[in-house]
């Protein structure tokens, strides 16, 4: 009986690994951070967090502090707060740091997976991880699916991009902070986001010249695009219904978007990092992220080593991060990290 599970377990994590493409990266000029954004700037000040030692995940190796700090602006969290984990080693020595991005609103099993391959599973003790959360989502979809008018429809989107601009603004006084802390390597700091996270983390990537590597799971360009063309059953829904208020077609409806998400379109503030410093994890059937966008997100990029899982956007955090193959996505970034950083 034992040989059979043995046998069945593996067979699984054989086939989650099944028809992954990889496509290596493009020949890309270094990055240049001339431009300034004006959508993503802020004045800096001292960041003076609030934090609390959380003794129960504290290990033999890793301490574990609970920090927040208030948001510039709307964040869309609860009490306009920004909160995260910062996990650090007890070890000797400037360490290299991770930030790691939620999935807004959504599951937290994918950025605890990777937090524990940089800290607990990293044999080198080298990575210090900054896991922020984001229990709620930056786009209120259910309000989006009852509003009554155009005008209220556009009011509601609008609120969204300044969540996520100020997300991206909140990330970027993250890096402020971290250069307060003497055990981080300055030079060493990269970022991950996966779903809307991945959008956000390229955007911080494409702002600031503070993070030197990045793994953008599962993300796009053209938030227009994904509006007016995923395929999943929220978007259906608020995209249904928004063409019913407008009455228009779907290619009206994105030019009506495609203004509207400039500010936030990651892929305006992309190619400023070699494309050797970026990975890129796809969903091949992802109906979510419809294809054209996740096409724009990667050129855009710099055309950097992708791996496409051959899933749906959910199925692929579901296999890819579990035994079913034997968590190749963040066995991958852990030693992309190791590589690059």
């Amino acid at each position: 009986m034992r040989r059979f599970t043995t046998l069945l377990i593996t067979c699984a994590a054989l086939s989650g690994c099944a028809g992954v493409i990889i496509t290596p990266e493009a020949v890309s000029p270094p990055a240049s951070f001339k431009r300034q954004y004006a959508e993503f700037s802020y004045q800096k000040k001292a960041i003076l967090p609030a934090s609390s030692e959380e003794k129960s995940l504290e290990t033999n190796l890793y301490s574990s502090f609970y920090m927040s700090m208030p948001s510039v602006g709307e964040n869309g969290q609860e009490g306009n707060l920004v909160t995260w984990r910062y996990i650090t080693s007890k070890t000797s020595g400037k360490k290299k740091l991770v930030i790691i991005l939620p999935i807004y609103g959504s599951s937290t099993f994918p950025p605890e997976m990777v937090a524990k391959d940089l800290t607990e599973w990293n044999p080198e003790h080298d990575t210090n991880v900054l896991l922020v959360f984001g229990e709620r989502d930056l786009v209120d979809w259910d309000f989006l699916g009852r509003t009554s008018t155009p005008e209220s429809f556009l009011i509601s989107l609008r609120e969204s991009v300044v969540k996520i601009k100020n997300t991206v603004i909140d990330i970027r006084r993250l890096l402020d902070w971290a250069e307060t802390k003497p055990e981080i390597d300055q030079k060493r700091i990269g970022i991950v986001g996966f779903s809307i996270g991945a959008m956000i983390a390229a955007a911080v990537a494409g702002v600031d010249e503070r993070i030197a590597a990045e793994v953008l799971a599962m993300g796009g360009g053209d938030p227009h695009k994904i509006f007016a063309r995923g395929k999943a059953g929220f978007l259906n829904k608020v995209r249904s219904h928004g063409l019913e208020l407008f009455g228009k077609n779907r290619d009206e409806f994105e030019k009506i978007l495609e203004p509207l998400f400039s500010d936030i379109n990651p892929v305006k503030f992309l190619g400023r990092i070699a494309a050797s410093r970026t990975l890129i994890f796809e969903a091949k059937y992802d109906r979510f992220i419809p294809e054209e966008a996740r096409s724009s997100f990667w050129n855009a990029l710099g055309k950097p080593r992708r791996i496409i899982l051959p899933y749906s956007h959910k199925i692929a955090f579901l296999v890819s991060m579990t035994i079913l193959s034997f968590n190749y996505l963040d066995r991958e970034v852990a030693e992309f990290f190791r590589e690059k950083l």
